[in-house]
């Protein structure tokens, strides 16, 4: 073989080796989680039941995975988004990072810290059926920084399409939680049962 097929060759498998960890993650957000925070901020508006909140303050916690460092570090960012969102909006986030140990911790967590909403960041997916499980009897808001999340049982989340952000709704995980959303937030998105 010549050294410029051999080089060629190395190069090609440099560059394949390189993207296989980024086309592996199926995990990564399609949506910057700083303009998720935003969406998420102006969607809280169209949720009829359950009431979120009375005051100005909501509780938000952001699940993680502590053994994923991506995970860890979606969470810090989620809450430094949620902190810039309260700065300018009229609603408050109370946002406050969560570590998945068990569904009956998690249970335990949301009637502790009175959470409206729990967001699920990326690294939750081998443990998504259990967190959808006890999510399943909570009446909070579930939204997925995953896209994919929503068909595994999150309520809400964004995908990218033709390069604008869009909002998915899992209607059936809606009414298994009793979310009711208004009418004019149903025609904005694509629905998934």
């Amino acid at each position: 073989m010549s050294r410029s097929r051999v080089v060629a060759v190395g190069l090609v498998a440099g560059i394949a080796l390189s993207l296989t960890p980024r086309l592996a993650s199926a995990e990564e957000p399609s949506i910057p989680l700083d303009l998720q925070a935003q969406l998420s901020a102006k969607i809280v508006e169209y949720v009829e039941s359950p009431p979120l909140g009375g005051g100005d303050q909501l509780p938000l916690g952001i699940l993680v995975n502590a053994r994923d460092a991506e995970s860890m570090r979606a969470g810090v960012e989620l809450r430094a988004a949620f902190a810039r969102v309260s700065g300018s909006s009229r609603r408050t986030f109370d946002a406050q990072i969560i570590q998945w140990t068990s569904a009956s911790a998690l249970t335990d967590e949301i009637a502790r810290r009175k959470l409206a909403i729990v967001y699920l960041t990326p690294g939750l997916s081998s443990t998504l059926s259990a967190v959808v499980s006890a999510l399943a009897r909570q009446r909070v808001l579930t939204i997925a920084a995953v896209d994919a999340y929503v068909a595994g049982g999150a309520i809400l989340g964004f995908e990218l399409s033709s390069g604008h952000p869009r909002m998915i709704l899992n209607l059936r995980q809606a009414k298994n939680q009793e979310v009711v959303l208004r009418a004019a937030l149903m025609k904005l998105v694509r629905i998934i049962e």
